[in-house]
């Protein structure tokens, strides 16, 4: 097998991240800044998807211990590539006067919708084997501890006392900070937390899952932002957002059906 032989998994992912070399500050994908040589060239680069898939569309049957090794490698190298994807183009509600752009968002979501295959087929590949799902669950999640693991501006824990009882929560307006539908890896994570019940395997090794570290805010607080940010973009609330923000809604709802 050839990931396990020539390590191809890794070898493709890396070769398309090497592509992509326009980041922001939080080391995230920028698209935006591209010139039409640049955009020509990530059109002619995506074709290396198609490849991922290809070597992903043949499951195994028997795992050995080479074949986790470098399947986990490659694992490693897309989390790296969601990671440089999730929380990407953030945008900011628009107030007193109509943006006077439209901003790029195409290219971003045809990445996103690209690549949502690619993370059911990985997904498919760890259910195959119960070690395999273990690690590849422990790697996304602190991969998803790294990038949301830190307060920014806007995003300052604060704690609520109700009823005799307090919690920790973060004070966040939606509709005031910056906020991104692209969350991909929390996408991966959800997928792998469902697998972990299916399989039972978080009920026969729960030593072996960071179980003690899943924190439910830190979990379901950017997709709630997004969630949020649909039901306000259907409310009307973004409409000096222009349109490039509704169709980035719509396409959004659309890869629930994906």
């Amino acid at each position: 097998m050839l990931i396990t032989e020539e390590n191809l998994l890794t070898i493709i992912i890396k070769t398309f991240m090497d592509h992509l070399r326009h980041r922001d500050a939080q080391g995230r994908f920028q698209f935006e800044r591209y010139t039409a040589l640049q955009a020509f060239k990530f059109r002619r680069v995506q074709s290396l998807i198609l490849d991922l898939k290809y070597v992903l569309i043949s499951k195994p049957t028997e795992w050995s211990d080479g074949l986790r090794q470098k399947f986990l490698e490659g694992f490693d190298a897309f989390l790296e590539l969601l990671k440089c994807m999730q929380g990407m183009d953030p945008i900011t509600r628009q107030v007193g006067q109509h943006i006077e752009m439209e901003p790029e968002w195409e290219a971003a979501f045809t990445l996103q919708m690209k690549l949502t295959h690619v993370i059911s087929m990985m997904q498919d590949w760890c259910a195959l084997d119960e070690k395999v799902l273990i690690e590849a669950y422990k790697k996304c999640l602190a991969v998803l501890t790294q990038c949301h693991g830190g307060f920014t501006d806007g995003e300052q824990p604060i704690t609520l006392s109700i009823c005799g009882h307090s919690v920790e929560t973060i004070r966040y307006c939606v509709s005031q900070e910056k906020v991104s539908i692209h969350l991909p890896v929390s996408r991966l994570l959800a997928g792998l937390h469902v697998l972990l019940s299916k399989s039972e395997v978080a009920y026969k090794f729960p030593e072996l899952l960071p179980l003690s570290e899943l924190s439910p805010p830190m979990l379901i607080e950017h997709p709630l932002r997004c969630l949020v940010l649909c039901a306000q973009v259907h409310a009307g609330m973004w409409r000096r957002n222009g349109f490039s923000l509704v169709n980035q809604v719509s396409v959004f709802n659309s890869m629930d059906s994906f």
